[in-house]
């Protein structure tokens, strides 16, 4: 599902496009018009922000806190509550090391990827970069 400029696109099977385009009237509370695609324009880039923060080490839950406004004891909760995934895989530890290049994705909040370390501070913290998805 792609969401633009208050306009969604969802991409389904043909036999499948009559009955959502027939079925969804509603989404919640705001009736929703729909209609089937002939052609898409298939450059679509991912928008995100880009934020750099300061971390104690490159464990998951340091750098989910930087992404996210909770502290890490709630995201610890999140993390165990197997809602949190790593390039695609379930990851039941606080205490995971990122690697350079990963995409985090967290259920109901949304997806980051880790840059990695930019550098040292004079405190031994670390310079890091993530990239979070809009």
């Amino acid at each position: 599902i792609l969401i633009e400029d208050g306009k969604a696109i969802l991409f389904a099977k043909e036999e499948l496009a009559g009955y959502i385009m027939e079925h969804l009237t509603r989404i919640r509370h705001t009736t929703v018009k729909t209609s089937i695609l002939s052609t898409f324009e298939d450059s679509y880039e991912p928008r995100y922000e880009e934020l750099k923060g300061t971390v104690a080490s490159v464990r998951l839950d340091t750098v989910l806190s930087l992404a996210y406004p909770l502290s890490r004891s709630k995201i610890t909760g999140l993390i165990e509550g197997a809602r949190v995934f790593v390039n695609g895989k379930l990851v039941t530890s606080n205490g995971y090391r990122l690697k350079e290049g990963d995409i985090l994705s967290v259920r109901k909040m949304g997806r980051i990827g880790y840059n990695g370390i930019l550098s040292e501070t004079k405190k031994g913290r670390y310079m890091v970069s993530i990239r979070k998805y809009i």
